[in-house]
């Protein structure tokens, strides 16, 4: 009888993790930083994609604390980001960022002008299920103030984020963590002031945790070893 109980249990357990659950949706961060030791970057985590936006002719993209950035374009491997209108780019900017930063963060692009549409960035290739994080650099481009942006995302959140808001020439980041819905995200950038669009400086996905099947037949093989062991003993 004390067999059984365990099957039970053990079993009861796994079908509890696998069970999906509801719909939730991510969360926005903000927060300054300087450098690569603010980044929040790093070799250990896992990227789905590392983006340096811009970059001029020769430039293989920014390493930050061993992570490479691709050069990217407006369209990359898994991805799709659309400016409307006229497509700006700028390069050559300088501000008090430092590293590997500081190179991602000397080229961006724009809309060029005052359109009134909206910058769209897809992400592709994401499992359903998995937890991810985004990470947006950004180096402030005037005066607190003077760049918010109505930023929403596919699956149903919302910021209203001034992209100045660490003052002229200052490093902040801009994350979302989500739990993907689907095998793509989008994210929505409408200035409120119309040439003041969003700066692509470039981003990071970072795959935080695998999707719950994963670690629900971990679980299931190791009720299957516990009861193993108990039988045995």
């Amino acid at each position: 009888m004390r067999h059984t109980s365990l099957t039970v249990a053990t079993i009861g357990l796994a079908v509890f993790v696998a069970a999906p659950s509801a719909h939730a949706v991510g969360v926005f961060g903000t927060v300054p930083f300087s450098g690569d030791a603010t980044s929040g970057i790093s070799s250990a985590n896992t990227y789905t994609h590392a983006v340096d936006f811009a970059s001029e002719a020769g430039d293989n993209g920014a390493v930050i604390n061993g992570v490479q950035f691709i050069a990217g374009g407006l369209v990359g491997a898994n991805y799709t980001l659309v400016i409307p209108g006229s497509l700006g780019t700028f390069n050559g900017s300088t501000g008090n960022v430092t590293g590997g930063s500081a190179d991602l963060l000397d080229d961006f692009f724009h809309v060029n002008g005052t359109s009134t549409g909206s910058e769209t960035l897809t992400l592709t290739g994401l499992i359903p299920g998995a937890t991810y994080l985004t990470t947006f650099l950004n180096e402030a481009f005037g005066p607190v103030g003077g760049r918010f942006q109505n930023i929403t995302t596919s699956d149903g959140a919302a910021i209203l984020f001034d992209q100045n808001f660490t003052g002229d020439n200052n490093g902040n980041l801009l994350t979302y963590r989500y739990t993907a819905t689907s095998p793509s995200l989008t994210f929505s950038f409408d200035a409120v002031v119309d040439n003041n669009s969003f700066h692509q400086y470039g981003f990071a996905n970072q795959l935080v945790v695998p999707e719950p099947a994963t670690a629900s037949l971990a679980l299931l093989g190791l009720g299957g070893l516990m009861l193993r062991r108990r039988r045995m003993a």
